[in-house]
């Protein structure tokens, strides 16, 4: 591995972050935290889900979410998720939430955005995928997920 800062071939890994082993350097690099996205797409008053063919929550409805790229934005990172899983284009609109989950160790940031155009093409990742009617949302097996829609619907 190379530090970033005077480019020598050998660093030391330790815990979360790198230590260049030059004794010019002694550059320190934290290690990028694992990050993703999430999408609650507004088509008037429906809203787009996609049935997981993924665990965890294998075969149930949730909102389309992924991982960010490295070198992507965050918004980049969400209107091509979305693409990816479902070939919906998207216009991002505001950050809504963020939030760290535990047991993945994951930081989720969450954006409202609206649909803009495109069929429904299933990706691999998902079973199925539909925009559903507020008032005939299935339960969604993420809590959080729950949470940010129940907010967005009643203002």
């Amino acid at each position: 591995m190379y530090c970033n800062y005077c480019l020598t071939n050998k660093t030391d890994i330790k815990e979360n972050k790198i230590r260049c082993e030059s004794r010019n350097c002694d550059n320190q690099v934290f290690l990028n935290p694992r990050l993703a996205v999430l999408g609650v797409v507004f088509k008037s008053d429906e809203i787009l889900l996609v049935k997981r063919n993924i665990e965890p929550h294998y075969n149930q409805w949730s909102l389309p979410a992924g991982y960010v790229d490295y070198g992507e934005s965050p918004e980049d990172a969400v209107r091509r998720e979305v693409f990816e899983e479902t070939n919906i284009k998207i216009k991002v609109l505001n950050l809504i939430d963020a939030n760290f989950n535990e047991i993945s160790k994951v930081t989720i940031l969450c954006y409202k955005a609206n649909y803009l155009s495109g069929e429904i093409i299933i990706s691999e990742e998902c079973k199925d995928v539909k925009f559903f009617k507020f008032n005939e949302l299935p339960k969604l097996p993420f809590e959080n997920d729950n949470q940010l829609i129940k907010s967005l619907i009643n203002k």
